[in-house]
């Protein structure tokens, strides 16, 4: 019994990491065949993706993003 009480704490914070990554939205900067950038982005709580042509935009997503997360 003593193992299973030691990694259960260890169990606890695993799944506590799991569930916190999940909520992050994602971004990712592509390069298209021209050598064009663009964003992409998710968001794990809606499933919804989005592009972006500009770093400006991305950042705009975010602090929209960020906002929401605060009003739930």
């Amino acid at each position: 019994m003593k193992i299973i009480d030691n990694l259960i704490p260890i169990i606890e914070n695993f799944c506590l990491t799991l569930s916190n990554q999940r909520t992050e939205p994602k971004v990712w900067q592509k390069c298209d065949h021209q050598g064009n950038s663009y964003w992409l982005t998710f968001d794990p709580i809606t499933g919804l993706s989005s592009y972006f042509c500009n770093e400006k935009e991305v950042r705009m997503w975010l602090d929209q993003y960020h906002y929401s997360q605060k009003n739930r």
